[in-house]
């Protein structure tokens, strides 16, 4: 979006620049030729024309392109400012992530909880479907841990390439 608004503007600067060119004199100079059919003579010469926009100094050409060139700095100021939202946006998922999974559980923890307790159900001391709430509840925090990972990768690569980095991992 925001290539795109650059070149956007750069069209409409060129048209403001040539609606005001067209305000000025126009100087052409060039060769001319004549022949007189009654006389059979042939005239070469030089040829040096103005044009003097007294009346009309393209005042309507010039003040639309410069409404176009204004608007033109609008959308590339709004397209700058969404773009630079979208990072701090992308930034801010990706820091959060980063923040949750330091503070998840880690995956040896979970496995020392589920063998203690299975040695629990083994000697007696806790009911089959506290094990099975135990499975299930560790299971829960592994797939909310695994989505908050891609949560944070998918952040991470979107903020680099929009950065225009190659992130190193592709590396």
């Amino acid at each position: 979006q925001v290539r795109g608004a650059q070149a956007e503007l750069a069209i409409a600067q060129a048209q403001w620049h040539q609606a005001s060119a067209e305000a000025w004199p126009s100087l052409t100079v060039g060769p001319t030729f004549k022949r007189l059919y009654e006389t059979r003579e042939d005239s070469w010469g030089l040829m040096v024309n103005m044009t003097l926009p007294l009346w009309n100094l393209n005042g309507g050409e010039r003040a639309l392109t410069r409404a176009r060139t204004q608007q033109s700095e609008t959308r590339l100021a709004a397209a700058n400012m969404l773009e630079s939202s979208r990072l701090e946006s992308l930034k801010r998922t990706y820091e959060k992530a980063i923040l949750a999974l330091e503070s998840a559980p880690q995956e040896n923890s979970i496995n020392a909880l589920i063998s203690a307790t299975e040695k629990q159900l083994s000697r007696g001391l806790i009911q089959p479907n506290a094990l099975i709430e135990i499975y299930r509840s560790s299971l829960e925090s592994l797939e909310v841990t695994n989505e908050t990972e891609l949560h944070a990768l998918q952040a991470y690569f979107q903020y680099e390439t929009a950065l225009g980095h190659l992130p190193k991992e592709l590396l």
